[in-house]
């Protein structure tokens, strides 16, 4: 069996064009800080979420708030040392929300793919060679969301919307963390900053 991948990519690219542009008209007034998609492909769904500036903060402060207990309870231990570099990377601090669940309207449009089910429960599905190669419906949709996030970005659909200063456009795997693929409408910086 031969999944069709540009199919994929061409039905979710039209699908979350229209979406953009039924978030902008709904929600005129939102500064729109992040737009992503949640996914598990081999469920079949997509979900596209939108997180708005304020939020975003919100949500990153909170954030750092559990960062900051966690590490005050789990590094002044004798043992601390055997965890510290996770303990201090996990969770990341960043200026946006962590997880496209905090977004401040994380599931307003999902997409179902049953092809995408069905291949992966395919006798023909391909397995991976090792432990560390990627399964192949998880890598192979990763590229399509990139994909069709750089059409998205060719085609200006962004451009309805209310950008804050930056601007993120992502993903995240079922499984895995938010994942960061392109910045848009980085601040305008007049001077570069000097190291003293």
């Amino acid at each position: 069996m031969i999944f069709d991948w540009q199919s994929l990519e061409d039905r979710l690219y039209e699908q979350s064009k229209a979406i953009i542009q039924q978030f902008a008209t709904e929600h005129p007034d939102a500064i729109c800080s992040f737009f992503a998609y949640e996914t598990d492909p081999i469920e079949g769904y997509f979900v596209l979420g939108f997180d708005t500036a304020e939020n975003a903060l919100r949500m990153a402060q909170e954030n750092e708030q559990r960062a900051i207990k966690r590490r005050n309870q789990m590094l002044t231990q004798d043992w601390s040392w055997r965890t510290a570099h996770f303990i201090l990377q996990v969770p990341r601090l960043t200026d946006y929300s962590p997880d496209i669940g905090y977004f401040a309207y994380p599931t307003y449009a999902q997409f179902n793919f049953q092809e995408l089910c069905d291949f992966f429960e395919s006798d023909n599905y391909p397995q991976p060679h090792d432990d560390i190669e990627d399964d192949y419906i998880d890598g192979s949709v990763q590229i399509v969301l990139w994909k069709v996030m750089e059409r998205l970005i060719a085609s200006e659909a962004f451009a309805p919307l209310h950008l804050s200063a930056p601007f993120y456009i992502g993903y995240q795997l079922h499984t895995d963390g938010l994942v960061v693929l392109r910045i848009l409408n980085w601040p305008n910086i007049t001077q570069t900053p000097h190291c003293l």
